[in-house]
């Protein structure tokens, strides 16, 4: 198992955090870390749905020691044995300037290579404490505005695997 974390940056006004919604999809692409050439693009992982992985190993031999709780399960061509992410932690932004830790998978046999927001995935929390649910930067920007509490924005949002 290798941990892969998402960073990302942003130019953030008015914006005390934000952060992934606990239970939320998370859309990404991934790549088989041996051979680059076998993609899959805009995968969905369902961070709710924890489930036991019984590779083909574990079934012949009616053995419980292969099996690996995940949040997404695949098979690459040609593999025996499925490839798993599982999404160990959430945090959440809250500096602006640089690229800040928000996400930590667990994968084995697959490597994520891009994040695609879907839109609904993102809380923001104002400077005032006003919470924004289901915030769409699935174009990398978002704004609102209240004549009370200001510019609430988030715009130019980047985002990168290490």
């Amino acid at each position: 198992m290798v941990l892969y974390t998402l960073y990302l940056k942003a130019n953030l006004a008015g914006v005390k955090s934000l952060k992934l919604k606990q239970g939320s999809d998370i859309c990404l692409s991934v790549r088989n870390p041996v051979d680059h050439e076998q993609v899959r693009e805009r995968i969905v992982v369902d961070s709710r749905a924890l489930e036991q992985v019984v590779d083909e190993e574990s079934k012949h031999h009616h053995s419980k020691h292969h099996e690996k709780p995940s949040h997404f399960s695949m098979k690459w061509s040609g593999a025996s044995s499925p490839c798993t992410i599982r999404v160990v932690s959430t945090s959440e932004m809250v500096d602006s300037e640089t690229f800040v830790p928000i996400l930590t998978l667990e994968c084995n046999g697959l490597e994520p290579y891009e994040f695609h927001p879907l839109g609904n995935e993102f809380l923001v929390e104002n400077d005032v404490g006003h919470v924004y649910e289901n915030v769409d930067l699935s174009s990398g920007d978002w704004n609102a505005f209240d004549m009370g509490e200001g510019t609430t924005s988030v715009l130019n949002l980047t985002a990168k695997f290490e």
